[in-house]
């Protein structure tokens, strides 16, 4: 009795193991912009208003995501041309502790 409670706890450690890994390995997804979008279109997609970094003639905006469930957050900066369409954007990516794991440290005292 036991060896299979044993193998049974070893199991579930394993499987608690492995989901762990693949949280920590997986990488946000992309912001779901297109190329030739305007400005308003962008908004929608990204779901905020952005915020304004320059104006040297063509509008340059950042936008902020997350953090999502597992502390992914997005810093996305798009390019828009002489037309007001989205020209090209950068995205970086970091990760901070999840707003989840906060709480229950905070629930414990630490």
């Amino acid at each position: 009795m036991r060896k299979k409670i044993a193998i049974g706890v070893g199991l579930v450690l394993l499987a608690l193991l492995v989901t762990v890994l693949v949280v920590l390995w997986m990488q946000p997804a992309g912001p779901p912009l297109q190329i030739g979008m305007s400005e308003e279109e962008v908004d929608r997609a990204m779901g905020n208003p952005g915020v304004n970094l320059a104006y040297s003639g063509y509008p340059v905006l950042m936008y902020f995501q997350g953090p999502d469930l597992i502390g992914n957050e997005q810093r996305v900066i798009v390019r828009f041309d002489s037309e007001g369409r989205l020209a090209d954007w950068s995205v970086t990516s970091s990760r901070t502790r999840p707003p989840w794991l906060d709480w229950a440290l905070k629930a414990v005292g630490w």
